[in-house]
Formats: C-alpha cells, structure tokens, sequence
C-alpha cells in the first residue's frame, strides 16, 4: 500500500518547460513582437525596452490536450447515469479507444507561486510549471512523463531613437532552472492503466521497476533585437538558447522514494561534469502590425487590434536534413481588445486553428482558448487537440 500511495503521490505532485501563458495559445501561439504582458521577457528579450511597466503575480493556469472528442463520449453516459460506474467497464472504455486510435495525452499546469515584472526595460519573473505527457500508440506500447520545472528569468533592454519614425531595442535574458522531479515510464500502456486502478501487488511491483526518476539543472541565454517604424509595424529577431549548458542530478527507481533521505540523492548534481548542449540554437523570426487609429475610428468600442506572423525557427527552412517538417514553424495570430476589458483572439498554428478570449476586471486577468497541436513531425501526421484556462492578477 505504501508503494502504491508513493506512485500516485509522485505522479499527483509531478502533474500538478516553459511558462504556461493560455493567452498567447489562443492566438496561435508566441510571438515575438508581442510585449503587451509579462512573458515578452521569455518571447523576445528586445520587448522588454517596449513593454510597460507591469507586474504578475498568483497565476493558476491549466493546459489539457488529447482525444478529448473521445473522452467526452466515455465520460458522457457515465455523467448523466446512462452507465452505471464501473472500474473494469471504464478501462474497457480507454482501452478500446487507444485500440482505435492510440492515446497521446498532455497536462500542464501553471503554479500560483509564480510572478514576474518588467520596470523601465528591467525584467524579473520566477516561473513554475508541472507537466505530463503521455504517449500510447498502442496498449502494448507507451511512453510517459513527469515533471516539474522551476526557473528564473532576467533580462535588460534598451531602446534607440534613430528619428521620430523608427526606433530599435537590443536585450538579452539569462534563465537558470530546474527540473525536480523528472519521472520517465516506457513499458505497456495496459500495465499501466491496471496499476493504478488497483491492479495486484505484482502488477505494481512491475510497474515501478519502470519508472525512474531524476533532476535536471541548466541556464540558457537568449538575445533579441526588435524595430518599430511609427509604432505601428515591427520586426524582430531572436536567437534563443545562444548558450545552454544542462546538468544531471541524481537517479532513483521510484520504490525508492519510499524513504524520504532517498530524495536528496536527486539535488546531487554533478556540476563538474556540465557541458554546453549543442543543436539546441534556433533563430526566430517575426512581423507584427498594428492598425492605426482603430480606437479614434471605433469611438473607443475597439481599443487596440493587433496581427502576427512569426516563424520559430528560420534556419530550419534552408535545412534539407531537418527532422521536423519547417512548416509546422509558421504561426500566425491576431488580438482585438474591445473597452480595454474584453479581448478576442484567433490564430493558426503548425496547420491548426486556435481562438481565445479574455476579460480584464480591475486588476483580474482571466484567459481561455482552445487550440490544435502537431505532435509528429509533419502537419497533420499527429493531432491534438487542447484547452487551456488561466488567472492572474497584474498590475
């Protein structure tokens, strides 16, 4: 039982990269001329000289994503009695879904001990986010994993004004962070689903022998540079993780988290041994434009209307040898912000539409969207689908 409780522990704490920002997702995703909140500090290092002053703090934020067409047909006749609950019933349900069409399944989840502000081109955020990914194409075949990232951004820009027409910013972020824990299962999707609905002692005891689980610690750097013409068109350009170096922590079989003294092996970080990673270096790319006078024209009804076109990774569009097909890179959105309280937002991203809404009162910041997401490496090859909801409050 102890065991048992240990892994439902870890996988509750682990699930509860990146800051999770549920605006920029419905507007097809992170773009670089964008610093009209916090996270520009880890968009575009050059938006914080543009940004206003601000300040972020207590955000809950929730990102789902899978067959969720799928799961609400399962979840449905339970919910309005059609079905009666049944354990064995409801793993008849999944497993005949991950038979049909596999099972690929994301979580984040944005902690409320985050906060970040950006003062006269200074910036400073501690981000923590939890994550789960799943991946089942089969019931015989999945791979899954947990984590938890904590980090700190810094960052300092600083404007130029060649004329009354054009002005220019250079920046630069540093991002130390931390991975604790990390827990990586690969085994049989089925063993899986029956250990944690209560399956035999052996079944478990099977199960935990699979999955391990270790730290991770790193610091990237990113530099941007960014032009505005009139305030109303921009170009930026950001080379991110032009140094990222990543170090390994300690290693534990998760029935050995059983005893607590066990955990500080994973702060055991070997820093002696750290080494920049290679590969990792992408330079991005993007173009915005404001419409003019859009809150003269409206009477105030349309406060501001943004659009965005951003590629992820323009080095990748030259590279015969690349992976992952560059189109997935391009992304587009647009943001219109109705009273300076309502915002509506639609996007394509890696082929995928996405939309959101969000909806300032005083200082309560909420956010919503709903967005498609490419998993493999060609558009189309693996879809999902996902939802995201968040709060904040900011200043």
């Amino acid at each position: 039982m102890k065991k048992i409780f240990a892994l439902l522990t870890a996988m509750v704490l682990i699930s509860s990269v990146f800051a999770l920002n549920v605006r920029e997702l419905g507007m097809g995703g992170s773009h670089l001329n964008d610093y009209s909140d916090v996270y520009t500090m880890q968009r575009n290092p050059a938006g914080l000289a543009f940004a206003k002053n601000t300040f972020m703090m207590l955000p809950v934020q929730l990102n789902f994503g899978g067959p969720l067409e799928d799961i609400y047909a399962i979840a449905v006749p339970y919910a309005n009695g059609e079905k009666e609950f049944d354990q064995n019933g409801m793993i008849s349900d999944v497993s005949d879904m991950i038979s049909k069409n596999g099972l690929n399944m994301g979580l984040e989840i944005g902690a409320p001990l985050s906060f970040a502000f950006i003062a006269g081109g200074f910036g400073l955020g501690l981000f923590e986010d939890a994550y789960m990914d799943i991946d089942a194409p089969s019931l015989t075949v999945a791979k899954a994993e947990f984590g938890v990232k904590t980090s700190a951004v810094i960052g300092f820009a600083k404007s130029f004004g060649f004329s009354n027409v054009l002005d220019f910013s250079a920046g630069i972020t540093a991002e130390p962070y931390v991975k604790v824990p990390v827990a990586s299962y690969q085994g049989s999707m089925m063993d899986l689903m029956t250990a944690l609905s209560g399956g035999n002692e052996a079944g478990m005891e099977n199960l935990m022998k699979k999955v391990d689980v270790s730290s991770r610690a790193g610091l990237s750097v990113n530099l941007g540079a960014q032009l505005r013409a009139l305030s109303m068109v921009e170009a930026s350009v950001v080379v991110q993780d032009l140094v990222n170096v990543e170090v390994v922590g300690g290693k534990l079989g998760l029935s050995d988290m059983d005893d607590p003294e066990n955990l500080l092996q994973l702060a055991d970080f070997a820093f002696d041994e750290a080494k920049p990673t290679t590969g990792n270096t992408k330079i991005k790319v993007g173009l915005a434009a404001q419409i003019p006078f859009i809150s003269d024209i409206t009477f105030g009804l349309i406060s501001s209307a943004r659009v965005y076109v951003d590629h992820d990774d323009f080095l990748a569009l030259t590279d015969s040898t690349a992976v992952v097909n560059p189109v997935l890179g391009f992304n587009m959105g647009a943001e219109v912000v109705l009273f300076k309280t309502i915002s509506a937002r639609l996007g394509i991203n890696q082929g995928y539409f996405s939309a959101g809404a969000g909806l300032k009162l005083a200082c309560f910041q909420f956010d919503a969207a709903i967005y498609g997401k490419e998993l493999g490496t060609e558009p189309g090859a693996k879809p999902q689908l996902n939802v995201a909801f968040g709060t904040s409050i900011v200043f």
